[in-house]
């Protein structure tokens, strides 16, 4: 059974539909395209969340809660799993588990494929999972009426970035890799794919790698 645990939601105090913007900009690392999105001109902020996270809200949680600060897990969807895997190459000791679910790779000319790899921590290796739905890359333009989406969908190549990265981080010393293309699924349903099964590994009584 899993152990207990704390989970942490990080939200805006408004409904989902009003906070594309500030997603955009605390998940986002700085990069030099304008606009890098066609759906908010912001972005860049990635560094400024993990301060908030790291600096504030962290140490905040451990006053009010027993928490373990060497057996903690960042979970992040689209924009979400694009910030973790920042995180994971700006500074993986903050957390041991880095879950990255349909990671938006392609923000900024992929430029997260050819950032450096840092040197993981000493001790436990950092658990990655990277999970991707099948659909969110289709092989060819489906008949529908909303070509437009269609068209973003293959250029975003959600499947083939999410490969390229876990073709980078495996093998890498310290690390161990969770990839997973997952059929049948798009990228909106991959968010309550991966939910339960992630609480799992996180609250799981077998902490090492993730199992």
């Amino acid at each position: 059974m899993p152990q207990p645990g704390v989970v942490v939601g990080i939200g805006y105090g408004r409904p989902f539909a009003q906070t594309l913007d500030l997603r955009a900009q605390d998940y986002t690392p700085p990069v030099t395209c304008q606009p890098c999105d066609k759906l908010s001109p912001h972005h860049g902020g990635a560094d400024a969340f993990a301060r908030f996270i790291n600096e504030e809200l962290k140490p905040e949680i451990a006053r009010r809660l027993p928490v373990n600060p060497v057996r903690q897990s960042l979970f992040g969807h689209s924009y979400g799993g694009l910030f973790a895997l920042y995180q994971l190459l700006r500074q993986p000791a903050a957390f041991q588990h880095y879950f990255a679910i349909s990671p938006s790779l392609w923000f900024g000319e992929r430029v997260l494929l050819s950032a450096p790899l840092p040197a993981m921590p000493a001790g436990e290796p950092r658990l990655v999972a990277l999970w991707v739905g099948q659909s969110e890359q289709p092989a060819t333009y489906a008949i529908t009426a909303d070509r437009t989406r269609q068209q973003r969908l293959q250029q975003n190549r959600m499947v083939d970035n999410a490969a390229a990265m876990m073709a980078r981080l495996y093998g890498q010393p310290g690390v161990v890799t969770d990839y997973r293309v997952i059929a049948d699924h798009d990228h909106g349903q991959m968010h309550g794919f991966a939910i339960d099964r992630v609480l799992d590994i996180a609250f799981s009584p077998v902490w090492q790698a993730g199992r």
